[in-house]
């Protein structure tokens, strides 16, 4: 009787841990476990960091762009390994790296300090990069903008601003150049100075006009966008102020003139960019509640008339941001810093759909940069995967382990390929259907 006992006892309990073994395995395997990827795909590495030298290789700050035939990045860099412009064929099998350095004293800049690239742009078939000696503790920190021919990486030109003052990396806003009636457009705040400037260069490098404004200058990320000749930018005190790009051109306009429009909240704190569909402009500011919380909130403007269109209140009042808007067919795409992504009708302001990809208690940036790919909006998050959302229902659709080493601008579609520069390689990335 007793070891009949001992018997049952025996069967109840491996039964029970049978059951809940199967149970612990059914669950490692759903989708919803955050190491589960979801989706097949074809990706190959088409360039790595085995293609730089030794010292180089752990430089992890790629930003990448691109043409019909190629792709182009830079490495972030150092003072004793500069940064690298890298160029290199979409299937990989053609490479080229240079060093900008190296290239500026070709070019007989005696004085260059092209070691720290930021980023890397391409405009009417000149590639324009960013660099920040302010980094590396030279003396004289100006930054320095370089032209760069894309068929074999030599410097065209540089410029550099007049100010013999460092950079404010702080408080220049998106550390990428815009684009105007030919002209690029640069505008950069110094040490010591509460104002910024906007300076327009030609197609050759050369200053045709710079001015300076008191007004507080841009702040932090993705904060330009420019839309039927207005400029549009956040300022550290305002959420938005709208520039007539035709009278700031114009000497005989003060600057405040040019203001055609400023939302003025008494005081704002901006992490978003701003995307515009032609007609209206959105954009993300803080209602504060207290140190510690506030609401966020999405404003349509309309850029003809100024009125807001509708405005957006974020339900969760913890305080974060969002780093990403993006824009497609007539829908809002925000990356919220706590692990939500939203769909916003824009001819309304109504929620379409929200995907949490992450509990509050297992916190997980959502990176900056979504991109629009097929028929899914993809975002990278911090915890090493890429996400693929279903842009009509958010569905995630697809979701890739890619160790994302860099918060640059990492994402070039071209086609049917997503590539990704991760800061440890290249990849080019097909989500199959």
């Amino acid at each position: 009787m007793l070891k009949r006992k001992i018997y049952l006892v025996f069967l109840s309990v491996t039964i029970f841990f049978l059951f809940t073994s199967c149970d612990f395995l059914l669950n490692l395997f759903k989708t919803e476990n955050p190491e589960y990827e979801i989706g097949k795909f074809e990706d190959i590495n088409i360039f790595d960091k085995s293609n730089l030298s030794e010292e180089n290789s752990f430089v992890t700050g790629y930003s990448i762009t691109g043409d019909n035939e190629y792709l182009y990045a830079a490495t972030t860099g150092k003072k004793k390994c500069p940064g690298k412009i890298v160029k290199v064929s979409k299937n990989g099998e053609e490479i080229l790296i240079k060093e900008l350095q190296e290239e500026a004293l070709k070019k007989n800049y005696d004085n260059a300090h092209a070691y720290w690239l930021d980023s890397i742009n391409y405009y009417k078939n000149k590639l324009l990069i960013i660099s920040f000696p302010k980094l590396l503790q030279f003396e004289n920190g100006e930054f320095e903008i370089y032209c760069v021919n894309p068929d074999d990486l030599t410097v065209d030109w540089r410029w550099t601003p007049d100010e013999n003052g460092m950079i404010e990396i702080c408080k220049t806003g998106n550390r990428t150049i815009a684009f105007w009636k030919d002209y690029y457009l640069i505008f950069y705040a110094c040490e010591k100075t509460e104002g910024f400037y906007i300076a327009l260069l030609d197609s050759k490098g050369n200053q045709i006009l710079k001015r300076y404004s008191d007004h507080s200058c841009p702040t932090e990320d993705g904060d330009i966008c420019i839309v039927n000749d207005k400029l549009v930018l956040h300022q550290y005190s305002n959420p938005l102020v709208v520039y007539d790009l035709n009278k700031l051109t114009d000497d005989t306009y003060d600057f405040d003139d040019c203001i055609d429009y400023s939302f003025d909240t008494g005081s704002a704190n901006i992490y978003s960019n701003i995307v515009s569909d032609g007609e209206n402009c959105y954009f993300c500011y803080w209602d504060r509640i207290d140190s510690r919380h506030a609401f966020m909130i999405v404003n349509a403007l309309s850029l003809s008339s100024y009125d807001v269109i509708w405005s957006y209140k974020f339900e969760d009042t913890f305080f974060d941001c969002v780093n990403s808007i993006a824009l497609s067919d007539g829908h809002l795409f925000l990356a919220a810093d706590y692990g939500c992504v939203y769909n916003i009708d824009t001819s309304n302001g109504k929620l379409t759909w929200k995907k949490e990809i992450t509990t509050r208690e297992n916190f997980r940036n959502l990176l900056n940069e979504g991109v629009f790919y097929k028929n899914y909006f993809v975002l990278p998050c911090s915890d090493d995967y890429l996400y693929y959302f279903d842009m009509r229902t958010g569905e995630v659709k697809g979701k890739k382990c890619i160790p994302f080493v860099s918060r640059t601008r990492c994402m070039y579609v071209e086609g049917e390929y997503l590539y990704i520069a991760t800061g440890a390689y290249i990849v080019r990335l097909k989500l199959l259907e």
